[in-house]
């Protein structure tokens, strides 16, 4: 095929099927930047979740790579990192830590152990005995549902607490680390409204991580607060928590195809609980969905989970074998 009938069929087809278009780009874009927080998506079904060693998505990443990120970030006194320079944010704190972790894993160097050692410390000094809540103190405003939070908290952040608090527990066996994150699902089966940080979804209970009024249910969020539940179950067994996962996978199963679009998933659904916004796209988190499915697939296989993550996979040129 010539180029000029290579050009003119590439705008006929960007013309009369932009949907399409969009697709085959998005595919060339993927395969050229694999990498989100140097996730690579890899074309199998299923990846192995380790709760004891490198965090989904907080994957091992080139020295240069680690060092460009370090120096963006602000530390306070005591090693912790900053939001906005000033506000302690759980899931960067979290984050921080578990990617820390993740380089001790990968390197066996014993200052990310203390890197994340140090996150941990600031975990355990505070969290509100009461809630359990790592208090967000400043104000985010959530456009889709046009609701700001304040005072607040995230069940995501929780459960990466959880996570990084429970892989920690491996290495130095301080109990009050589990004690800690035990602490933090304290909320998870309290509604927003009297405080808490569940929205019930058709009889179906969500771990939001921005508790608005009326319900955003973001998904990456409610997977990421579910790896934290299970993480805690593989070192202590509690009755409470084991429900709370299985009600977590449950819901994810059920509610996963309102997810679904025609050329992405859905980063929320509050286009269907607040109606003031269009659909929010997944746009990089479509990438983040795939890879928490192909880990939530391993721990818990479901048919839904299959379908989507293969569906998903499709949509950004990826077949999974």
């Amino acid at each position: 095929m010539n180029q000029d009938l290579k050009v003119r069929l590439r705008n006929t087809i960007a013309v009369a099927f932009p949907k399409l278009w969009y697709r085959i780009l998005r595919s060339k874009t993927y395969r050229t930047y694999l990498v989100v927080n140097d996730l690579t998506i890899y074309p199998q079904l299923s990846l192995p979740y380790d709760p004891a060693s490198t965090y989904v998505t907080m994957f091992n990443m080139p020295p240069k790579h680690y060092e460009k990120i370090n120096a963006k970030r602000t530390l306070d006194d005591n090693g912790v990192p900053l939001y906005q320079d000033k506000y302690y944010n759980l899931v960067q704190v979290s984050q921080y830590g578990l990617t820390e972790f993740g380089y001790y894993k990968n390197t066996g160097k014993e200052e990310h152990l203390e890197h994340a050692r140090k996150a941990c410390e600031w975990l355990m000094n505070n969290q509100e005995p009461d809630t359990g809540y790592w208090i967000y103190h400043f104000d985010f405003y959530h456009r889709a549902t046009d609701y700001t939070l304040k005072d607040w908290a995230c069940a995501m952040g929780q459960g990466q607490a959880a996570s990084l608090l429970t892989r920690m527990w491996r290495v130095n066996h301080d109990d009050r680390y589990l004690d800690i994150a035990l602490n933090a699902f304290k909320m998870f089966d309290v509604p927003v409204s009297e405080g808490g940080l569940m929205a019930m979804f058709d009889g179906h209970m969500v771990y939001e991580e921005y508790p608005t009024i009326p319900a955003s249910f973001t998904l990456n969020g409610m997977i990421f607060a579910t790896f934290g539940l299970y993480d805690y179950l593989q070192v202590r067994k509690e009755e409470r928590v084991q429900k709370l996962y299985e009600e977590a996978v449950k819901t994810i199963e059920y509610m996963l195809p309102l997810y679904d679009d025609d050329i992405s998933s859905n980063y929320d659904i509050a286009h269907l609980t607040a109606r003031k916004i269009p659909k929010v796209k997944g746009d990089k988190y479509h990438l983040i969905h795939i890879a928490l499915l192909q880990n939530l697939e391993s721990i818990a296989p479901k048919p839904t989970f299959e379908y989507y993550i293969r569906k998903w996979a499709k949509m950004s040129g990826f077949t999974i074998k």
